[in-house]
């Protein structure tokens, strides 16, 4: 049940956070990024691995997407004001809340790496399109955009498999 309830909490926060930034508005996806957290904490579900999967997912978030705005491939909504190399705060929001429940909902994708990988390949450009066509973003080269990211998150999807591949179960709670 928990993996279904964070599935659904991470759609609820990337349409709260992707309408907010098309309407200047942030408070829906930050209320959706805390409900999200508060539910895989009360809930026990967050390990040591998936507060390193979300340190790691924000690092990345701020690289790729701060990448794609200082580049110009990218213009994204800013609902509050940020350095020129800082992505806005909703999309990290985002990268926050698919890393916090990658393992948890979306589990299935490193039962099959080839199948995850290509929900990555297709399903990360797929959504800032999505996002475009919402009015949160304007993609001003898809030639280019649209591969860096799914090449992005091809490598971030690798990676997640390595970082989750060698966990100790037994010792991977963040409360004992």
């Amino acid at each position: 049940m928990m993996n279904w309830v964070s599935l659904l909490l991470l759609n609820v926060l990337w349409f709260a956070s992707v309408v907010g930034a098309a309407n200047q508005i942030i408070w829906p996806s930050a209320v959706c990024l805390l409900a999200l957290m508060m539910v895989l904490v009360l809930q026990q579900a967050l390990t040591k691995t998936d507060f390193k999967i979300i340190v790691l997912s924000s690092a990345l978030g701020w690289f790729i997407d701060g990448y794609l705005s200082y580049s110009g491939l990218i213009e994204y909504q800013e609902v509050l004001e940020t350095p020129e190399v800082m992505p806005p705060i909703w999309i990290l929001f985002l990268w926050i809340g698919f890393g916090a429940t990658i393992t948890k909902g979306m589990q299935w994708m490193f039962n099959n790496h080839l199948l995850g990988a290509f929900f990555m390949v297709i399903g990360a450009p797929l959504s800032y399109y999505s996002a475009e066509r919402l009015g949160a973003v304007e993609i001003n080269n898809y030639l280019i955009a649209l591969p860096f990211i799914a090449i992005s998150w091809l490598i971030y999807f690798f990676i997640l498999i390595q970082m989750t591949a060698y966990r100790n179960v037994s010792n991977d709670t963040l409360v004992q």
